[in-house]
């Protein structure tokens, strides 16, 4: 995977909300996501890239809140997670002279949260505002 430079998007969340919904009981779930947390914790310490995911779309529970607290688990840190919504993308898919940093001659799109994510991970879920290229497009009421 790493000689061929694969990018993977885990889906962690997947597997709890798949395995919950088929009537597996917690401590059957937290066996089988131990396993994938594992595998992505490998991948990530040989220097794979993660991308995120949460299949949302095809699952109902559209909190991502479970997706970073499993990213954490696997080895990555706040930093690493949030490589993994911005820099990553934008550099797999090509965007990387326009989007995924903050610097000049970048699309401006932040987000501000209510919270420190590098001490509390959960804090990513406490969105105060959304810009993109340098309009606010959501702002917490």
């Amino acid at each position: 995977m790493l000689d061929a430079k694969l990018t993977v998007t885990p889906t962690l969340k997947l597997w709890k909300w798949e395995l919950q919904n088929r009537g597996k009981s917690e401590s059957e779930i937290d066996a089988f996501t131990a396993v994938a947390v594992s595998q992505v914790k490998t991948y990530h310490k040989a220097g794979g890239k993660i991308m995120f995911g949460t299949d949302i779309g095809y699952m109902s529970d559209t909190n991502p809140l479970d997706e970073y607290v499993y990213l954490q688990k696997a080895g990555l840190r706040f930093r690493d997670i949030l490589a993994t919504l911005t820099t990553v993308p934008s550099e797999k898919f090509g965007y990387a002279n326009e989007y995924g940093t903050l610097r000049k001659g970048m699309k401006a799109n932040i987000v501000a949260f209510s919270g420190d994510p590098e001490t509390d991970i959960k804090a990513l879920i406490n969105v105060r505002y959304s810009i993109k290229e340098g309009e606010i497009i959501y702002q917490q009421k």
